[in-house]
């Protein structure tokens, strides 16, 4: 994901952007860096960050989303 090269290694990222749908939302991406870990692309060991992202849906769906069981679960992504 393009997103990994930006964000800072040291803290929590917000993204927001609009969600293409039926109904265009906007919608914001918090993005938590984890513990470095070892990921193997092929044969060949490699460092990579962890990130979580935390899907958050603006306005009044946001706050229905979790009571009706429709909020996004987390994304978990790797940079190198």
């Amino acid at each position: 994901m393009w997103i990994a090269k930006y964000v800072d290694r040291s803290a929590e990222t917000t993204v927001s952007f609009v969600a293409a749908s039926s109904k265009p939302r906007v919608v914001k991406w918090n993005v938590s860096p984890g513990r470095e870990k070892t990921i193997k692309i092929g044969l060949m060991p490699q460092k990579a960050e962890h990130y979580v992202v935390k899907t958050k849906i603006q306005g009044p769906a946001g706050a229905i989303a979790p009571l009706v069981g429709k909020q996004p679960s987390d994304i978990f992504m790797f940079g190198l």
